[in-house]
Parts: C-alpha cells; sequence; structure tokens
C-alpha cells in the first residue's frame, strides 16, 4: 500500500488534521472489530484530560490483526484528533529513526541537527506542548527503551501494537483475539473477490458459505492475515474456494513432510498458504522471487531500496538488472506488493515484509540454499556498511538493524567468511562509538568467537578484538575482566610484533589503565612510562597516540595528589591534540576537560570555567547528547558550578548526567555511582539530607558491588554518606564510615594523599560536633602534618625547577 502523508490543513467534523503521516492507505477488506474500535476508543477517551494520558497497547499473536487494526482506528477516528502519527517501533534504533523524521515532517527547529538527541527532545517538547494528537507505534519490543524516548507528560492519545502482552501499570492493554466467525468468512470472500462491500453473507448460496467457512475458520482459524494472504490469492488466480481447498490440502501435506511440525509462532495454515503465493510468485517473475527472497533474510522493516543498486555486485543474475532498471524494480514489486507479500514506501524508498512471511518463506527453503541466500544478504550489508565515523553515522544507523539480523545468520550457519567478519568489525565498532557499549560487547564477542576458529591464521585481527573487547569492559566498569583481555592482547602481540611496536604501546597503556583503576599507581606508571617512550621513538613526540599516553599519566598523576607533575602533560596532550585532530575533535574535548578538573581541584575557577563549557560544546555537538563522554563533560561543568555555590546552575546538569549513565551504561556503573554520590552531593549543600542520604548509599552499594569493598572510589560515597549523618548528628552512623574511608585511602593511596587531609578534617568536625574534642585534636594533627609535609615537598620541587 503507498503512503498516505499530507501536511495540509483540511477540515475534518469539527476539528482540523493539520499533521497526518501514516504510511499506508486504509485497508479496504477491514472487517468486523466493531466491538474492539469501540473499547480501544473508550479506554483513549476515559482518562481525565488534566492528567498525563496511559498509552493503550494491542498485543498478541503475530498475524492477529494488531496494525490493521490500529490503522483503521487512525482513520475511523481521524477527525478527533489535529495530528496523527505513524512510528515503527520494531528496535530502540528504528523508532529513533522513525522520530527523527517525524521531526522533519513538522519542520520542527532542531529537524536537520547532527545531533538526534536534540531532535528526539524537540519532538518530546511538542508532545507535551500539543494536544489532539494521535500516534501508532507499530510492533513495540522494547517497552522500557520506547517509554524513554515518550515524554513522561503525554497529552494526546498514543497506541501501541505489540506481539508479546507487556506487563505494566502504565499501559492500558487490550488482547484481540482471532476474528468472530462470521467476521472470518466476510473477510476472506470480500479480500477474494466474492463478496462486495455492504453485502450480507445471506444473499450466498449455502454451498458458498459452507466452503468459505471451512476455510475461513477450519483451515485458517480466523487469522485475519491467514485470511488476507489467502483471498488474494483466490482472487489471482480465479481457483475459487474448492480449487484454494484442493491446493492447500496438497500442498500442506508436502510442506509438513519436508519441514515437519511447524512452530507456534506460525499456524501451519499460514504456512501453507503463503507456500502457495511463494509459488506462484515464482511462476510470474523470478526477479520478485529473488527479491522476495533476499528480503526475508534482512530486518523486515525499512529496508532501503539503496540496498539493490549499491550492492549489485552481490545480487543474483536475476535481481541484477533490478539495481540498473527502475522499470523491471517496479515490474517485480508489483507482483510482490499483488499478494501482499511485500510493501513499499515511496517516500522513504524503503520496502517492508511482515515477519511471518520472512520465517515461513526461509523454513520453504532447503538448507543449502538458506545458507546461500544467508551469505549472500551478509555480503550485500557489508558492502554498503561503511567504517564508523561522525560523517557516516546516519548511513550506519539506517544499516544497523540489517547488520543485526545478519549478525544472527552468521552465527546461524556458521559462517566463516572476510565479509562476515567485517560486517561484525564494522557494526561493533559503530555501537562503541555511539556509546553502545554492551550491544557492541555482544558483537564483537561473536567476532572474536569466529577469530579464534581460525586458529594462528591471525592472531593481530584477534588481539585488536580483545584489545576493543578490554575497552568495552572497561568503559561498563568491569575492569577485572578488562584486564584479563588486556593481558591477553598484550601477550599476542608481544609475540607478533615484537616489544617496540606501536601496536604493542597501545595494550601495554590500556594495561596500565586497569591498574590504575585498582589503584596500583607504581605498576600503572610504569607502563604509562614504558608505552610513552615506544611511542614518541616510533611514532614521534606530535603523534595523537603520544597524546593518550600523557593524559592517561597526567590522570594518574592528578588522582595521587601530584599536580605539579600533571599539568604539564596535561597541556602537552591537549597541544597535540588541538594541532593535529583540530579544535573540535572529541580526544580534544577530554583534554580540555582534564584540564579544567585539575584547575578545579585548585581552587582555579576562573581558569576551570571556559575549559569546561569548550569541552562539553565539543561533546554535544560531535558524540550528541546521549552519549556517556556527554555526561562525564555535564558531570564536570556541574561539579565546578556547585562548588562556587551556584547551585541553581548544578542541579540540572547533575541530573541530566544521571540519566544520560543510566540509560546509556545501566544503573551499575561506576559513572553512574559518581553522578549519584555528586548529585547528592549537591543535595547535601541545599539541606535535603534525606535525599542525600539515599542517593549517597545506592552510590556506595553500586561501588561495592562493581569494584570491591577496598577501592579508592568507593572512598568519596563512604565519606560523604559520612558527612550526611554527621550533619544529621547520627554520630554512631558516621564514624565508622569515616574510619573505613581512612583505612581504605591510606591502604591504596598512602597516609600523604590529599584525599587522606580531607578525609581526617571532615571526621574532626564530626567529633567536634560529638563534643568529642580530644580526638578531634588528633585528626587535625594528623591532617596538618600532611599539609605541611606536602607544602614542604612542594617548596623543594619549585626550588629544583629554578635551580
Amino acid at each position: 500500500m503507498p503512503p498516505s502523508t499530507s501536511s495540509d490543513t483540511t477540515l475534518m467534523g469539527e476539528q482540523q488534521v493539520s499533521h497526518w503521516q501514516v504510511p499506508f492507505e486504509r485497508n479496504p477488506y477491514f472487517t468486523g472489530r466493531e466491538t474492539l474500535l469501540l473499547h480501544v476508543h473508550d479506554l483513549l477517551n476515559a482518562q481525565k484530560p488534566t492528567t498525563a494520558h496511559r498509552p493503550v497497547v494491542l498485543s498478541g499473536l503475530g498475524g492477529i490483526g494488531k496494525t490493521q487494526l490500529a490503522l483503521e482506528y487512525a482513520y475511523r477516528y481521524r477527525e478527533e484528533y489535529s495530528s496523527v502519527f505513524w512510528l515503527q517501533a520494531d528496535t530502540h534504533e528504528l523508532l529513533v529513526t522513525n522520530l527523527v523524521t517525524l521531526a522533519q515532517f513538522l519542520d520542527l527547529p532542531t529537524k536537520d541537527d547532527v545531533d538526534q538527541t536534540m531532535t528526539l527532545a524537540a519532538v518530546k517538547r511538542w508532545m507535551q506542548t500539543h494536544t489532539h494528537w494521535f500516534c501508532i507505534l507499530d510492533n513495540v519490543q522494547d517497552l522500557e527503551k520506547t517509554r524513554l524516548l515518550l515524554p513522561s507528560g503525554i497529552q494526546g492519545h498514543v497506541l501501541f501494537t505489540a506481539r508479546s502482552m507487556m506487563s505494566n501499570n502504565l499501559l492500558l492493554k487490550v488482547e484481540p483475539g482471532t476474528l468472530e466467525p462470521e467476521e472470518a468468512v466476510q473477510l476472506l470472500l470480500r479480500r477474494g473477490g466474492q463478496l462486495a462491500e455492504g453485502v450480507a453473507l445471506d444473499v450466498l448460496d449455502e454451498r458458498t458459505r459452507q466452503l468459505a467457512t471451512r476455510i475461513a475458520n477450519e483451515l485458517l482459524g480466523k487469522l485475519p492475515l491467514a485470511l488476507d494472504q489467502a483471498g488474494a490469492y483466490i482472487e489471482r488466480t480465479q481457483c475459487g474456494l474448492e480449487g484454494y481447498i484442493e491446493r492447500y490440502q496438497q500442498r500442506r501435506t508436502r510442506l509438513l513432510q519436508e519441514r515437519g511440525s511447524v512452530s507456534p509462532e506460525h499456524p501451519d495454515s499460514v504456512a501453507a498458504t503463503w507456500s502457495l503465493s511463494f509459488i506462484e510468485v515464482e511462476q510470474t517473475n523470478a526477479a520478485a522471487a529473488d527479491l522476495l527472497r533476499l528480503c526475508a533474510f534482512l530486518h523486515p522493516d525499512a529496508i532501503l531500496e539503496k540496498l539493490i543498486t549499491e550492492g549489485v555486485e552481490e545480487l543474483t543474475p536475476a535481481l541484477q538488472p533490478l539495481a540498473e532498471n527502475l522499470f523491471a524494480r517496479d515490474e517485480a514489486m508489483e507482483v510482490l506488493f499483488t499478494y501482499s507479500l511485500l510493501y513499499r514506501n515511496a517516500v522513504e524508498k524503503t520496502l517492508s515484509i511482515h515477519r511471518l512471511v520472512q520465517v515461513v518463506l526461509k523454513e520453504s527453503l532447503e538448507e543449502s540454499v538458506q545458507r546461500e541466500w544467508a551469505e549472500r544478504t551478509v555480503c550485500l550489508v557489508n558492502r554498503v556498511f561503511p567504517e564508523s565515523s561522525s560523517q557516516t553515522w546516519q548511513r550506519c544507523q539506517q544499516l544497523l538493524a540489517h547488520a543485526q539480523v545478519c549478525a544472527e545468520s552468521i552465527e546461524y550457519y556458521r559462517m566463516v567468511t572476510p565479509e562476515a567478519l567485517r560486517l561484525l568489525d564494522v557494526t561493533g565498532h559503530y555501537l562503541h562509538d555511539r556509546g553502545h557499549y554492551h550491544d557492541a560487547e555482544v558483537m564483537l564477542q561473536q567476532l572474536l568467537a569466529i577469530q579464534e576458529q581460525l586458529g594462528e591464521k591471525d592472531q593481530l585481527a584477534v588481539a585488536h578484538t580483545l584489545n576493543t573487547l578490554g575497552e568495552l569492559a572497561r568503559l561498563q566498569g568491569k575492569y577485572q575482566e578488562a584486564q584479563s583481555l588486556y593481558e591477553r592482547a598484550l601477550i599476542l602481540r608481544e609475540k607478533m610484533l615484537g616489544s617496540h611496536h606501536p601496536d604493542v604501546a597501545t595494550s601495554l597503556n590500556h594495561l596500565a589503565r586497569s591498574y590504575h583503576h585498582f589503584a596500583r599507581y607504581a605498576q600503572a606508571e610504569t607502563l604509562y612510562q614504558h608505552a610513552l617512550t615506544i611511542r614518541g621513538q616510533v611514532l614521534g613526540v606530535a603523534h595523537p597516540d603520544v597524546a593518550h599516553s600523557l593524559n592517561d599519566l597526567a590522570e594518574l598523576y592528578r588522582e595521587q595528589g601530584k599536580y605539579q607533575e600533571a599539568r604539564p602533560l596535561y597541556e602537552r596532550a591537549l597541544m597535540i591534540r588541538e594541532q593535529v585532530l583540530g579544535p573540535e575533535h572529541p580526544d580534544t574535548a577530554t583534554s580540555l576537560g582534564n584540564l579544567a578538573g585539575l584547575c578545579r581541584e585548585q581552587g582555579r575557577y576562573e581558569e576551570a570555567l571556559p575549559l569546561c563549557e569548550r569541552a562539553q560544546a565539543i561533546y554535544e555537538q560531535v558524540l550528541g547528547a546521549e552519549h556517556p563522554d556527554t555526561a562525564m563533560g555535564l558531570n564536570n561543568l556541574a561539579e565546578l558550578y556547585a562548588e562556587q555555590g551556584k547551585h541553581e546552575e548544578a542541579l540540572p546538569l547533575f541530573q541530566r548526567s544521571l540519566t544520560i549513565c543510566e540509560e546509556a551504561l545501566g544503573p551499575e556503573h561506576p559513572s553512574t555511582a559518581m553522578s549519584l554520590n555528586n548529585l547528592a552531593g549537591l543535595y547535601e549543600a541545599q539541606g535535603k539530607r534525606d535525599q542525600a542520604i539515599r542517593l549517597y548509599k545506592r552510590s556506595l552499594a553500586i561501588g561495592e558491588k562493581v569494584l570491591g569493598a577496598k577501592h579508592p572510589d568507593i572512598v568519596f560515597s563512604l565519606n560523604n554518606l559520612a558527612l550526611a549523618y554527621s550533619n544529621q548528628s547520627n554520630f554512631k552512623y558516621a564514624e565508622p564510615l569515616f574510619q573505613r574511608a581512612l583505612r581504605i585511602i591510606i591502604e591504596a593511596l598512602g597516609p600523604e594523599h590529599p584525599t587522606t587531609v580531607k578525609i581526617l578534617l571532615n571526621y574532626a568536625l564530626m567529633l567536634r560536633k560529638a563534643k568529642r574534642n580530644r580526638k578531634a585534636d588528633e585528626m587535625e594533627a594528623r591532617a596538618k602534618a600532611i599539609q605541611d609535609l606536602q607544602e614542604d615537598q612542594r617548596h623543594l620541587r619549585e626550588g629544583e625547577e629554578t635551580a
């Protein structure tokens, strides 16, 4: 069916339809469902206009008619809305693409923004500030991810369709069943051209009614999709009801013999019906049959027609003319449209196929033929999937769902071809670059398994994948796993490349990061220095990899309070990145943010602010508003404001940073714990101590679970939670937390670390409040002794530098 899209304002009853974006024409054969349509209408309209509306979800078996029901509702009640939209929600990525398209359709200011998140936020705002709109989200797979893309206060009506029943109190659930017996017969006969619209079954002779009842109710089980397909076959072939039964019985027996029992995902009647259509398509147009087979091995929605034109080298001889001849392509598609096996969105230039059609078609093929088509499809998607960069992200996003389906085929058919390996690699790196770390890890784990099967053929490729997986594990806070992966990569690289190669330096640097996270500072410094030496000698002192080592080494010094050693390394790394990578590169932003953090810790706020703001602007523009690095930049800027008492400026930044971390990294990631800790600190400063304590506890629990009970990173949560209790005069809870924090920090970082001083002074403050002045004097004396020692060391270094 061609798309139906309009932005014209037409008067419909008492309501003007300003925006109409529904990609399908009204189904002229829609039959029955009157009670169900009224029920959905009542559910949507019974809610109070002053409250946020709850979505209604249609859920049930594939082919039960959920999509057609939603489509009919949109047309039947369009006069009650000013705007009607249709969004495909099969995957999070596809829904995002549809929402971006919606922003363009609504002509929102951010419609062409490179940052998709700004565009999504604009759509959310539109939905929150407009009323009398209706939105269908078809084939929702992940409820939680879908809800996050919608505003919390929905002012319009939302209808979901989903195959599985969703258990959520925020939804009003409706589960359509099969059609009523009489409705099923009507649909079959109307679709088959044997009953005119509006004509009752009573006018038909008894024999016709009996045959139709047998087909609709007994053979096809009153399933709307099966009835539609059967009717299309009867109309196309003019075989009549008896002829259809004869063909069905013959084909059904043969199919069951070839495939065994049919899975519950599609009743055998549907499989048999579609198989008849497949045979007819094959006899009519060989190119159409091959196009259908190709689509069966892709994601069912948003199949780019460009796949055919740009991947011609991977197509079958029958399909290749379709890439070069537009009319031949239209002829092939027309055959498939006739049988309702394929749909086309002329505006988006995409095709779609029902997922049950895919299942039935694939199972009708011999195993060897299935493998051929799966391999052909993998080669096709690999050919058009680009290397990941900010310039190719839009194209990668359009192809992502198809690449993920291909990954499933690669695993199922155990492909070890170069094309399969490359597709897994580029898809995994794209997901990594967009901050989808878990999905990237799954993709690259699959790649690693294949590479390891190949044995000694390409150990360097194995090392590269191991190293990337180590980075993904580190970014997800799985530090022990990351260390193991880094060590495996280093062993392979030293074996294949020797000890003085840039790739070996990369492994050394990454392994040093792992030691750094475990507070094994001496080992980390040795490896950082070793990596820096190799990179400087082999790549040159102005290479970006040298900047990486400089930056990481500076971070190590800063964490130990060695600010004088850290600053020149930060500045040198920033200079290299600005000159070599450019002033707008994310790595440049990292250097800016780290230098700003150093200035903040030293109390040099005026110097820190422009650095922080410039870093954040780069993250937002280049990586997008939902990337974990963007969350880090927001957190850094919020901390700068908070330390200066600018709480109103800091609060929304902390809150947004936390939201990004929870959504992108998960609720138990160290970055999430950091965001919770910092937001709690702001609440504490505002006097909201109960809220602060709740967040501190959650942050501490995450740190203990992920990092371990003795990791220095949890000291901040311990110290801050103790302070919060102290401010409430709950000294019996505060003191053991201070004592535990001191034990951890002294054991990990030594008694002279700046953090040790902070904890000692906070502990002393608590003791003063508890009227334990002698103990408080001891803590303050210890803190002063450390400060004096640090001051003496600073003067000594300055004297050495002057000399």
